[in-house]
């Protein structure tokens, strides 16, 4: 069974003050209130990513309807992994490479 505050409490153990200071999924999810309709939405410039988003993810629901398959699926076993080097120093693979 899952602990949520000190001590493993769990979360009906918690008082108020506690569920505060160690909040869990579900005052994360029920913090960002009810779900909106999109057509109730009023989207500003800020919000050109979403847009973007919910075209994207509604071109690939099409490209997968149409027996495609979508942006960022691997079915082989060598394609799934991408190596990223990722850092604040060079290793020696990668030493006289940078311009």
């Amino acid at each position: 069974m899952a602990s949520f505050g000190p001590n493993g409490k769990l979360w009906g153990q918690l008082t108020p003050e506690e569920r505060q200071r160690y909040p869990s999924d579900y005052e994360a999810q029920r913090g960002q209130g009810q779900v909106t309709c999109h057509s109730e939405e009023h989207l500003a410039r800020t919000d050109v990513g979403i847009v973007m988003l919910r075209r994207l993810f509604k071109e690939q629901c099409n490209v997968v309807a149409e027996g495609g398959s979508p942006l960022g699926v691997a079915f082989k076993d060598e394609d799934a992994l991408i190596e990223v080097l990722a850092g604040s120093t060079l290793g020696p693979e990668l030493e006289g490479e940078v311009g």
